[in-house]
């Protein structure tokens, strides 16, 4: 109940410190009635200790959220889909991989820009690969 007290409230805040490892986690926690409705899996794999970012909670879980729903929509079912963040540099991440069907390309393109669109606005970028039936969608942020 913590973990939906805390995001519930998130929305108080115009922008704020953020643990990006902490916040996936929620997001992960939240989508898990989703994925099971997609006969799908998802997996996080989380770094040690916290990434800070400065951003605006609601907006970046509104991000977070529709990633991972765009890839239950791609996923095929019965398989693993894995969310991982990571930093780069001064650059966070947030990577959601795995076995896509199909290969809509113009729709992929359509619904990832809904989701950039959200990024920018947080001084981030999200960007999709498709390769070898293979989708990865991925978020980056600074780090503050």
């Amino acid at each position: 109940m913590e973990r939906f007290s805390r995001i519930a409230h998130s929305a108080d805040a115009e922008t704020t410190s953020l643990d990006l490892a902490a916040l996936t986690e929620n997001m992960t926690a939240m989508s898990q009635r989703r994925v099971a409705l997609s006969d799908c899996r998802l997996e996080v794999q989380l770094p040690d200790g916290t990434i800070s970012v400065t951003a605006n909670p609601l907006s970046l879980q509104c991000a977070m959220l529709s990633a991972i729903e765009l890839m239950l929509e791609y996923q095929e079912r019965d398989t693993l889909a894995t969310i991982e963040v990571a930093t780069q540099g001064n650059m966070a991440g947030i990577t959601i991989s795995g076995k896509a069907r199909g290969s809509d390309n113009d729709s992929l393109s359509d619904q990832i820009a809904e989701v950039s669109a959200i990024m920018e606005v947080l001084q981030g970028t999200a960007s999709a690969s498709w390769e070898t039936g293979i989708l990865s969608l991925t978020l980056t942020l600074p780090i503050h």
